[in-house]
């Protein structure tokens, strides 16, 4: 692949770059504001409307890093012009998002990094929101609200603690907007929309964060291949005395988990093993309390799934009575997640 150098009026100098093992190839590039770190892997029909927005834009630098894709992900990227600078990191095996976002970071020249994936869709004029969320030296972290369109919770919130997981897997947390001691471990959409306040976590689709920050955190946990790995940095930044800011006047469309998902026989449930890994790792629990959040995650799950399941046998309409089954089916696989391990403490 060659370098397409371009320079703008300005004496801004652009220049496509490509990191074959380690070795940086014709890289000439000049303060930008934020580097944008995609991960990518098969996402060649997405790479393109992810950096639209983007494009030309001196501020913006764009580092993607490709898990070993089969697809056209480096060519689509290739194809997208020097307008920003651009640096394609190019893994010879699928390492998992941390890793991948770490190698990516530590291409990035910009004070602060954008974590993007490649299906959420942010503006330039959203992003200079977020960056404008730094007011303070304790702000670390900024997330804008995430999530599919009409879902009622955000991919944000509160610390998976034995309570907060008991009201989210039961449902109760719904109840949050009005009795506040109901809220679990996501952010009801509502509740923040317009607002800009400090949270436990946001997510790591769309994550902008302070460079020296990331930095000093050594960046993210490689422990995990994917799910949870951002709230552990979360945690770690918060407890660092730091803030981790949500902010609800930014919305980003995303299907989360969307990858993850096949038939309700097959669904993932790898989210709640690593959430789970994630309240050990941080909280370093004893026996008892390691127990009692598996098995009140569970019990939650499991009465969830039969109260749905009792809704589909209502005289409703057959498109209520088939979305009540298809969730009484994912709340009864989701309460069975721990039902067959051998736990090993600490976790592998």
């Amino acid at each position: 692949m060659s370098a397409v150098p371009r320079e703008s009026s300005v004496q801004w100098c652009y220049r496509f770059s490509l990191i074959r093992g380690g070795s940086v190839l014709n890289v000439s590039q000049r303060d930008p504001v934020v580097s944008i770190v995609i991960v990518g892997y098969n996402s060649g029909h997405l790479i393109q409307e992810a950096v639209k927005p983007f494009l030309g834009d001196p501020r913006v630098e764009f580092i993607l890093v490709d898990n070993a894709s089969s697809d056209d992900t480096l060519s689509q990227f290739a194809s997208i012009g020097s307008g920003s600078p651009s640096v394609i990191v190019e893994r010879s095996n699928n390492g998992g998002f941390a890793v991948a976002v770490n190698e990516g970071v530590e291409r990035a020249s910009a004070p602060f990094v954008l974590l993007l994936n490649p299906d959420a869709s942010l503006s330039l004029q959203d992003l200079f929101l977020l960056v404008s969320d730094f007011d303070s030296e304790q702000s670390a972290i900024v997330g804008p609200m995430v999530g599919e369109q009409n879902a009622p919770t955000t991919t944000a919130g509160y610390y998976p603690s034995v309570w907060r997981m008991a009201m989210h897997a039961t449902g109760l947390s719904r109840l949050g907007g009005f009795v506040p001691v109901f809220r679990g471990h996501y952010i009801l959409r509502n509740d923040v929309l317009g607002e800009v306040r400090a949270v436990d976590w946001v997510t790591g689709g769309c994550m902008l964060v302070r460079r020296d920050t990331w930095n000093r955190m050594n960046g993210l946990s490689e422990r995990w291949f994917m799910y949870g790995e951002d709230i552990e940095f979360c945690t770690r930044v918060r407890r660092s005395g730091l803030s981790v800011i949500l902010d609800g006047r930014v919305r980003v469309d995303h299907s989360v988990g969307k990858s993850t998902r096949g038939v309700d026989s097959q669904l993932s449930t790898v989210w709640l093993r690593n959430l789970y890994e994630v309240y050990c790792v941080t909280s370093s629990p004893g026996l008892i309390r390691r127990e009692l959040w598996k098995w009140t995650v569970s019990a939650g799950f499991l009465l969830r799934s039969f109260v749905f399941a009792a809704l589909s046998k209502l005289d409703l309409t057959r498109d209520a009575n088939d979305q009540h089954s298809r969730k009484a089916r994912r709340f009864w696989h989701y309460s069975r997640t721990f039902c067959s391990e051998s736990e090993q403490w600490p976790p592998a």
